[in-house]
């Protein structure tokens, strides 16, 4: 079980999980690094383990938080995209 996680403030972002002893390992690499860099200069070690930051391209924070749907059984309420997970698992 390996667990990824990725913090985005609008200054950095920031991929915990994706470096491994053998490496980072990142989908779409090629869409966080520039031509000719090389991903271990982007790695940082912190109370939270290793992480590869970059600058955020966006500046900002570029999601927006959906209200989950209040229940009443449910003190979180449940999030609209449970109705996608039931469809994907239909689908596969």
């Amino acid at each position: 079980v390996q667990t990824i996680a990725e913090i985005w403030d609008d200054k950095e972002v920031r991929y915990y999980g994706y470096v491994t002893s053998m490496g980072t390992l990142l989908p779409s690499a090629d869409k966080l690094f520039k031509e000719g860099d090389n991903p271990t200069d982007f790695v940082q070690q912190d109370e939270h383990g290793a992480a590869i930051v970059i600058p955020n391209p966006y500046k900002e924070l570029p999601f927006v938080h959906i209200k989950n749907i209040e229940m009443s059984n449910d003190s979180h309420g449940r999030s609209d995209l449970h109705d996608l997970w039931v469809l994907n698992k239909e689908l596969n």
